[in-house]
């Protein structure tokens, strides 16, 4: 087109693009255009401005464009079909399917989209194609879209039993079935036969059964699982195990035991059901007994003679009989019995009638002991106390053989001999009487119950005039349980005196009263007073209860004499108000008997309806019939209301632990409840922090189900981890949820961290008994700063660290090589703390340290005495009062008892004081038990609590029996480790001062435990005591040697693991770090240098659910 210099084109009168150069061409995209006829026209102008128009009419006929389905391959036979169709709107689209039409033509939204849905006939490849009707015509058919219909198989997997694994009991069966469509169908086969079939998929996609094999035959078998989905489709997966009869296995008795009896009593464990049969030494033992639900079985065995005997056990089921049970060996031998000398001693010089004991004892029973004197039979005694009492005299004087011959049932026998000196002296003329002795006239009251004195009168007379003696001193006996209290008394004017007796706490029981002179002894009681008490264990207590709920309350008493009707009232005139308060009612009972020295639940049980206040005191009087109105008690309690309701609680707030890949850790979880009411169907559930099931190798063991939760009870759940190499390094978190039908519960949070090869961390926290109390500038004081703790490897001795707690208590290491490490944490004023932790690979724990504060110290010290070779242990104790702890001593710490001859009495009075500020709970008194050498006598009532700033007095009686006094340290149970460290201390100190091959030491503890709760609610035990200590001899070693105590810390509601062990806190192993910094490896275990321990000087406290006071 010479000449030309421009062309513009245009659609229905719309420019459409233009050219001013060959080729005169454009594209146009038509996607937005309409089907239909349309106006194509060219406008072509020249160089010299003429313009020239060329029109023509076209049609535009575009077929449908189909969007969906998108994929190649479809699952399910319901496919949806969305497309879209060029306007003008409301053309019908007719779907084609392999070229053949299908469904109705589809009308197009105004949009021109078109959507429905094809259900294809049957799997296979298919092709989709689409045309559009107008009014103007027709489009062609669109480029077919190829996609195939295939229908999933389900995918099987088994989890649980392994292949190949041989099963000897009731096993769970585990299989995960997986499918993108609905699996209908889920059955379990062994050897081809139906075991179970499950019809519902579950929504984890795990199945389990319990199989019972019994019935089958040992050998391999095959498991099967078959699962088929909504279209039929099934998959088949196969598991070989073997199938063994359970061996049984012997419980009792166990291997290496040793019996006296012919008789013995087998026990074990087997399968449910089977027939056990149980030989000795190859021999069977009676019949078959069955094992009943719990698998365990039972069977008397007779030994026909003495010797030794291999006991073994096989069962038996339909399918054949198991191996023989692994032997236990067991000795059969008669006993023969034993025997020692009680009294008299060995060489002991006797000058009156003596009684003659023997201590005897034999498994199968004493039947008689015979007593012979030089060879001739004294006496036959056949129950206990095997005693005689053989009268001496003067022609008995001399040197003589005592012996006892113990003779069991069995007819075995021993015998046991005694050298003894008979020296009875010549006769001693009788004592004068005195010039004058006393009379008690009268005991008013003669009943008390503890809260009234005692007044005593009396009168002094001349025993030759009979007249009263004036100004003159009396002793004033008061007798109670063979116990002597002697009080100096004075007559007036007219030889009358009075004395006004006070009961302390402790005393209780009938009381003879007795006026003599000073130098009499042995006068009959002139009257009597009797002290009842109830004592109970707690005057207060704080109860937290639900409103229209009754809740029990029990109180435990201990009575002194017989006690009828003991029960608890509520008065208007012992409330504070005057007045009973509103909503409350108080249901008492008739009230208990019980008998003298016994203890009893005294109990009640308290309702509060809607009217009741929320909070509130009332104050409960305890009455008994035998002491009519006089209140024996009274208690405080402290309500407050809450709706009823469980309270389900996890005893950690989290879980955090680590874990490398191929390996597994468990952790375990206990859920409490401290509610009111029992927590129903609790179920637990381990999620992603999305909520979705936590993936296969992190899992809670067992079932999820944990039924229902008492109150006060608890549920465990335990949670393994087992990740394996496709598991990639990191920190992985779930929640563990836990649920209830009554209790919203709550959830747990747990993080596991998978490592190949990390490293961890502790973080230590460490507290005492300021921690909580205010310190300087009246803040609380959050833990003890400067404590140096030492940890070391268990393994490699030389990985060795140290670190120092701050301000806080708080202390962080990280960078530690997995495994188990000791620590030690020590610093002035404090008892060193030893225990074990684990390091976990990528996880930094958590330690928690209660440093028991030094309390008192004591000196021990040993001195002689102006007798020959008597010498005074004289232990004495310093502490401070002003400390957050009771400071409870008995005093005196020491009671010397050398010197003591046959037959000899030493009384005395111990005092218990608390000398601290917080009140001692769970007070139990442990006295000195008597043995071959004394008898120790205690008299009074402790109570289970002691205030701060109280006294308790101890009456004691000490009698020497006679027996050669042995070296020797005694030891008792004790509550805590501080009682056990002040008892090695004294047993050692005395052991040292009695070194020398001629001085002989023993000591007998007396101690009383304790528990108490510091102020940040700690729970610490403790204790402390005192001895009785014999140091005689010629070379005995004056010392002098220092010891500090203090208590045994546990955790709040439970003791704490790793707790302080006191004067044997763990060492650390003699091994070091090469070239380690001076004062950080002490090798040996010796004390690391102190550092300096918090302070404080504030209190507080708080109640809880049912708290006595």
């Amino acid at each position: 087109m010479a000449g030309v210099s421009y062309v513009g084109f245009y659609l229905d009168e719309e420019s459409i693009g233009s050219a001013s150069e060959e080729p005169y061409a454009i594209t146009y995209s038509r996607s937005s255009v309409a089907n239909g006829p349309h106006a194509l026209s060219a406008v072509v102008m020249n160089v010299n401005g003429n313009i020239n128009r060329d029109a023509r009419s076209i049609e535009f006929m575009v077929p449908p464009q189909i969007l969906e389905p998108f994929y190649s391959e479809v699952i399910r036979p319901e496919v949806s079909v969305q497309g879209t169709a060029r306007l003008p709107a409301a053309a019908q689209v007719q779907l084609y399917l392999n070229d053949e039409a299908v469904g109705t033509p589809i009308v197009t939204q105004s949009n021109g989209t078109f959507s429905t849905t094809l259900v294809l006939p049957e799997e296979g490849e298919y092709t989709l194609s689409a045309d559009a009707t107008y009014e103007f015509g027709t489009t062609p058919k669109s480029t077919p879209r190829a996609f195939g219909l295939h229908f999933t198989t389900p995918v099987v997997h088994w989890i649980r039993p392994a292949t190949n694994a041989t099963l000897t009991e009731a096993t769970l069966l585990e299989v995960r079935v997986s499918d993108q469509v609905d699996v209908t169908q889920i059955e379990l086969f062994v050897d081809d036969q139906l075991l179970t079939t499950w019809a519902q998929q579950s929504e984890t996609d795990y199945y389990t059964y319990l199989w019972d094999i019994a019935g089958l035959d040992n050998g391999r078998h095959e498991l099967k699982v078959r699962a088929t989905n909504e279209y039929g489709k099934v998959a088949e997966l196969t598991r070989s195990v073997v199938v063994q009869a359970f061996v049984p296995q012997i419980t009792a008795p166990v291997n290496g035991a040793s019996t006296n009896q012919a008789q013995i009593t087998v026990e074990g464990l087997a399968y449910q059901g089977v027939a056990v049969q149980v030989y000795a030494n190859g021999i069977a033992q009676g019949e078959r007994v069955v094992a009943n639900a719990q698998g365990h079985f039972s069977v008397p065995v007779v030994l026909p003679a003495e010797g030794n005997y291999s006991i073994t056990a096989d069962a038996q089921t339909p399918n054949g009989t198991s191996d023989l049970s692994v032997p236990v060996e067991v000795r059969f031998a008669l006993p023969v019995p034993r025997a020692a000398f009680v009294t008299p001693a060995n060489n002991a010089v006797l000058s009156a009638s003596t009684m003659i004991e023997v201590s005897a004892a034999d498994a199968l029973g004493i039947d008689r002991v015979e007593f012979y004197a030089d060879e001739h039979l004294l006496g036959t005694v056949t129950q206990a106390p095997y005693a005689y009492a053989w009268p001496v005299e003067l022609d008995d004087n001399g040197t003589h053989t005592l012996m006892a011959r113990v003779y069991n049932t069995s007819g075995k026998q021993v015998s046991v001999v005694r050298q003894v000196q008979v020296d009875v002296p010549e006769p001693v003329p009788p004592v004068p009487p005195t010039p004058y002795t006393g009379v008690v006239q009268s005991v008013t009251p003669a009943v008390s119950y503890g809260d009234v004195p005692v007044e005593i009168a009396g009168h002094a007379v001349n025993r030759a005039s009979g007249q009263p003696a004036a100004h003159t001193p009396l002793k004033l006996v008061l007798t109670v349980k063979g116990f002597e209290r002697q009080i100096n008394v004075v007559t007036d004017a007219q030889g009358n005196f009075t004395y006004e007796f006070v009961p302390q706490e402790s005393d209780a029981g009938v009381y003879g009263v007795t006026a003599v002179h000073p130098d009499e002894s042995g006068v009959n009681s002139q009257g009597s007073f009797d002290i009842r008490r109830v004592r109970f264990a707690y005057s207060g207590y704080s109860l937290t209860a639900a409103r229209n709920y009754a809740s029990q309350v029990n109180v435990r008493a201990t009575v002194s004499s017989d006690t009828t009707g003991l029960r608890w009232v509520i008065r208007a005139e012992d409330q504070p108000s005057g007045s009973l308060p509103n909503g409350i009612r108080i249901d008492t009972g008739s009230g208990i008997d019980i008998a003298a020295g016994g203890s009893a639940d005294v109990g009640f049980t308290f309702t509060a309806d809607d009217s009741a206040g929320e909070s509130g005191t009332v104050i409960l009087a305890a009455l008994a019939d035998d002491s009519g109105t006089r209140v024996r008690a009274r208690l405080q309690l402290n309500y407050r209301l809450i709706a009823a309701a469980s309270g389900l609680y996890p005893e950690q707030t989290y879980i955090e632990t680590g874990v490398q890949q191929d390996s597994s850790v468990t952790e375990q979880l206990v859920i409490g409840n401290r509610g009111l009411v029992s927590a129903t169907n609790v179920q637990v559930a381990l999620v992603d922090e999305q909520g979705n099931p936590a993936p296969q190798w992190v899992f809670v063991a067992g079932s999820t189900a944990l039924g229902d939760v008492a109150v006060g009870e608890y549920a465990t759940v335990e949670i393994v981890a087992q990740p394996d190499a496709t598991i990639t390094d990191g920190m992985y978190r779930f929640n563990l949820l836990i649920r209830s039908d009554n209790d919203a519960g709550g959830t747990v949070p747990v993080a596991v961290a998978v490592v190949q090869s990390g490293q961890g961390g502790m973080r230590f926290q460490v507290e005492d008994i300021y921690t909580g109390t205010l310190g300087e500038g009246g803040q609380p004081v959050a833990g003890v700063g400067g404590v140096r703790i030492k940890l070391q490897n268990e393994v490699v001795l030389s990985e060795q660290y140290m670190l120092v707690t701050d301000d806080a208590g708080m202390a962080l290491i990280e960078e530690l090589p997995p495994g188990v490490y000791s620590y030690r944490a020590s610093v002035a004023n404090h008892m060193d703390v030893s225990g074990r932790l684990r390091i976990r690979p990528g996880v930094t724990g958590s330690q928690y340290i209660f440093m028991d504060y030094q309390l008192v110290s004591i000196e021990f010290s040993v001195t002689e005495t102006t007798i020959q070779d008597i010498y005074d242990v004289i232990l004495e104790a310093t502490f401070n009062t002003q400390v957050p702890a009771p400071v409870v001593l008995l005093e005196p710490l020491s009671i010397n008892i050398a010197g003591m001859q046959a037959g000899e009495v030493r009384t005395g009075e111990l005092t218990l004081t608390n000398y601290g500020l917080i009140e001692a709970q769970e007070v139990n008194f442990q006295p000195a038990q008597s043995d071959a050498q004394f008898r120790y006598e205690f008299f009074a009532d402790i109570p289970d609590t002691l205030p701060p700033k109280t006294r308790i007095v101890i009456p004691y009686r000490v009698t020497a029996l006679g027996g050669s006094v042995q070296g020797r340290s005694a030891a008792v149970q004790t509550q805590g480790t501080t009682a056990l460290g002040l008892q090695n201390f004294v047993a050692a100190s005395t052991a040292e001062a009695a070194s020398a091959a001629d001085c002989t030491s023993y000591t007998y503890p007396f101690y009383v435990d304790y528990q108490y709760e510091c102020i940040n609610g700690q729970w610490v035990k403790s204790g402390n005591g005192g001895y009785f200590i014999y140091l005689q001899g010629q070379s005995c070693k004056p010392t002098s040697v220092n010891w500090s105590t203090s208590g045994s810390g546990g955790g709040g509601g439970g003791w704490i693991n790793g707790g302080w062990s006191g004067a044997t806190a763990t060492p650390m192993a003699p091994a070091c770090t090469p070239n380690a910094q001076q004062g950080v490896c002490t090798p040996g275990g010796g004390s690391l240098p102190p550092g300096l321990g918090g302070s404080g000087s504030s209190m507080g406290g708080a109640g809880s659910l049912g708290t006595p006071r």
